[in-house]
């Protein structure tokens, strides 16, 4: 079995192609509203020994710690099982992936889910 985290994802989903995600599967009206309120004006700054640089605004990521985070973030990539060959589990930034080798085409087979799960159908694009 293979463990592997997809954490650079997390980070970096961009906020309008998640609330476009979430469209396209039929969350709308309020919800949508209330989700892209959570997700839009987030501010961030880098401190270094009490020196801080100034607020910038954050266009990409769900928010790590949070309830909704693992959620938006599975609701994003939520394709990626449909082209991965091998057995799957996810939750949140962690993929499982698992297969038996019992030939050499099998490896090829884990290798190129592999690749995928690198850059995914929704995450590449």
């Amino acid at each position: 079995m293979l463990s592997t985290w997809i954490i650079e994802r997390f980070d970096s989903v961009p906020h309008r192609r998640l609330i476009e995600k979430l469209r396209s599967i039929g969350i709308n009206g309020n919800l949508l509203e209330w989700l892209n309120s959570f997700l839009a004006s987030r501010t961030m700054r880098v401190g270094l020994g009490g020196t801080f640089l100034e607020l910038m605004e954050v266009l990409s990521g769900v928010p790590q710690g949070s309830v909704l985070g693992p959620l938006l973030f599975l609701l994003y990539v939520n394709e990626l099982p449909e082209c991965i060959k091998c057995d799957m589990k996810m939750f949140a930034d962690e993929t499982k992936l698992w297969c038996k080798i019992t030939k050499d085409e099998d490896s090829c087979i884990l290798q190129d889910d592999l690749d995928k799960l690198k850059t995914g159908p929704t995450l590449g694009s």
